[in-house]
């Protein structure tokens, strides 16, 4: 299993000084702490970003 690395953005202003810009693929995932399904699938997307590395997960 490989995992690589998610950034997690909690505001608007993050979301543009390391996104909204940006010209290289990136994977901007919306995830609720509180879903049990969401949560579920964060470690699968953890995974993808260590398998796609010149992709940015958020």
């Amino acid at each position: 299993m490989v995992f690589g690395s998610v950034t997690e953005l909690m505001t608007d202003e993050e979301y543009k000084q390391n996104v909204k810009h940006l010209v290289e693929p990136v994977m901007v995932i919306f995830i609720s702490t509180v879903d049990d399904k969401c949560k579920a699938v964060a470690s699968s997307v953890e995974e993808l970003s260590g398998e796609f590395i010149t992709i940015k997960f958020y």
